[in-house]
This record gives structure tokens, sequence and C-alpha cells, in this order.
């Protein structure tokens, strides 16, 4: 699958998403912050799917768990930080290693898409 090229090359560049946008993408807006909610809906961009069993999680952070679809590869999304695991697979992007959010936002979208088989 390619990826959405109005990503490329700074996904990080988004608009807050609006309402509808998100509705239309299948994201909920309630309980999570500005990040979680542009990096959800830039991988949901970049990858053409939506996050496969998504749940919003946690209780003293909220955060966002799902799927990859067809694959065991688990996405997490917290409030300054993403992560993907799998059996062979620990990437973890932590607000620390980047100059803003929107750096560690474009890395994990990059790497999630080269994982699920994409080209960037």
């Amino acid at each position: 699958m390619t990826p959405n090229p109005s990503l490329q090359p700074t996904c990080c560049g988004l608009r807050p998403p609006h309402a509808a946008e998100l509705k239309r993408l299948g994201i909920s807006m309630s309980q999570l912050n500005e990040f979680q909610l542009n990096c959800e809906k830039a991988l949901v961009s970049a990858l053409g799917i939506p996050i496969a069993d998504r749940k919003i999680a946690g209780v003293s952070e909220r955060y966002i768990a799902g799927f990859f679809p067809g694959t065991e590869l688990k996405i997490f999304i917290h409030v300054d930080g993403a992560e993907i695991m799998g059996r062979t697979v620990d990437e973890r992007f932590e607000h620390p290693d980047y100059d803003s959010l929107g750096q560690l936002q474009h890395a994990f979208v990059v790497k999630a898409v080269v994982l699920h088989g994409g080209n960037v």
C-alpha cells in the first residue's frame, strides 16, 4: 500500500482535526489531547485504513490502543509519545528524544508505514 503523498515529507504540518473529519475516520475526540488526535489522524491517513480494535484506555493518562489491521503489531498513542509493539518489534517514540511533538509524530507515522509494508 502506498502512503498518502500529502503527508510527505512532513506529516507533522497537519491542521488541527475537525470533528466531521475525525468522525469520518472513526476517531473519537473524547478524553484525548491534540497530539493524540493529530497523530491518529496522520496514521490513519498515511495507512489508508483505520486502526483495528481501537480503544481509549488508561486511568491516570488516557491513550489510544489498537492494532495494525491484519498484523499482530499493536500501537499506542500516549499524550506525548507513541509505541509500536510486536513479537519482534519494540519501537518507542518518546518526547525527550525529539525537538517537538510534530517531529515525534512524523517519525512514528513513517515507521508505522514502513512496518505495515508501505514505502515512504
